[in-house]
């Protein structure tokens, strides 16, 4: 039995395309800033993207402050 595969525009697939390469851009960015902390810098980055409020409730020192400071 063969599963169907389904057909993605090609208008479509470049979007996405261009999308991750934007995503992956802006977290090799905030990187730089907040090193070590890849989980943390893509939830954020998801918050941000879909409208929600972030929580910034962490230890000291991982950069929080810079970030909202920057985002608002």
């Amino acid at each position: 039995m063969s599963v169907a595969v389904p057909v993605v525009d090609a208008q479509i697939h470049q979007l996405c395309e261009e999308f991750r390469r934007d995503y992956r851009a802006t977290q090799a960015e905030i990187a730089k800033a907040i090193v070590g902390h890849e989980e943390i810098i893509d939830g954020v980055l998801t918050c941000l993207l879909s409208a929600a409020m972030p929580c910034s409730k962490a230890v000291p020192g991982l950069g929080k402050t810079a970030f909202d400071s920057g985002t608002g």
